[in-house]
């Protein structure tokens, strides 16, 4: 049982770190204290090469042993952190050789100018790039509603990575807050036009998660609000979550309903129902339910939907009259 938890431990230890790094570096620092002489800083066989107030330099050589050949040379600025006026000093302070000056070497010199040249370029061009990815993304918050997209993108995402697939029966969800952007002039609640908002983003779930939306882009048709209907039975406020289910209730040759609440998750009400209408173009109901789990049986229309079609009728009605 020990052993186990060893194994689970030295698992965790690897996944978390990398354990090999830290082997080395013990190992490494202990072979030097066993086997390694005490060196001044200034000899020819130091990697410390020149330091300033606030830096030390590295000279670094691989060389293979068999043939003693240099593989690589590698030179690294090492900065000193802390508050004292002359950090490195202080960090060699009694070392052997530190009291020496030590005059900077021509490559050393090179490649600080060459720092400083792609320093300033990299601040120019940070600089430059800031301005440009500002613009654009001023220009697509003027032109487009991102957030809106960011929301759609986010919702459809999220349903595929955590959803599973849904069926007719049972409605899908998702989840909202009512934040400061979301309120009326009173701010205290959500505003009306929200509550139509978030119904695309619900809409645009239950497409996903049924399979909808797959047979909807194999016959490269559409679906088109065509109507309407929500009723508030109460605000949802400021600083609230609520959730949104969404399901179809009844569908025709070239139209579906869908019936879509706003629940608030601390008391569960049903803050508003919605009925909706949508049209479909260069598909119809028959192909856009094809596989879809509980399409097998069509469903009778809802007593609420019949009044609701009378009413749009009637409206239809009258602005024909008027045309």
């Amino acid at each position: 049982m020990v052993c186990c938890y060893l194994i689970l431990f030295i698992t965790v230890l690897y996944i978390l770190y990398d354990v090999n790094y830290f082997l080395r570096t013990a190992f490494t620092v202990l072979c030097g204290k066993i086997f390694g002489k005490e060196i001044n800083i200034d000899d020819v066989s130091t990697i410390y090469v020149f330091w300033n107030a606030r830096s030390l330099f590295f000279e670094h050589e691989v060389t293979t042993l068999r043939d003693n050949k240099k593989r690589c040379l590698l030179i690294s600025r090492q900065y000193a952190i802390g508050d004292m006026t002359n950090p490195v000093a202080k960090l060699l302070l009694g070392l052997p050789g530190s009291n020496k000056t030590m005059e900077c070497p021509k490559n050393i010199k090179s490649w600080l100018d060459g720092m400083k040249i792609s320093s300033f370029n990299l601040r120019n061009m940070s600089y430059t790039m800031f301005c440009v990815i500002t613009t654009i993304v001023l220009l697509l918050y003027v032109f487009w509603d991102v957030n809106y997209f960011l929301r759609v993108a986010f919702t459809i995402g999220v349903g595929r990575l955590f959803n599973k697939k849904s069926g007719l029966k049972d409605p899908t969800t998702i989840y909202g807050f009512c934040t400061t952007q979301d309120v009326d002039i009173f701010l205290r609640h959500m505003n009306n036009a929200r509550y139509v908002r978030e119904l695309d983003f619900a809409r645009f779930h239950f497409y996903d998660r049924t399979g909808i939306y797959d047979n909807i882009k194999a016959v490269d048709g559409h679906v088109l609000q065509g109507a309407s209907s929500i009723r508030y039975r109460r605000t949802i406020p400021i600083f609230s979550a609520y959730k949104v289910e969404t399901k179809l209730v009844y569908w025709e040759d070239k139209t579906i309903y869908l019936e879509q609440k706003f629940i608030t998750i601390s008391d569960g009400f049903v803050r508003a129902v919605v009925l909706s209408r949508q049209s479909l173009v260069n598909i119809d109901s028959e192909t856009l339910l094809k596989n879809v789990s509980g399409a097998e049986t069509k469903p009778e229309c809802p007593e609420e939907i019949k009044h609701w079609l009378q009413a749009i009728e009637v409206s239809s009605a009258k602005l024909r009259k008027k045309d």
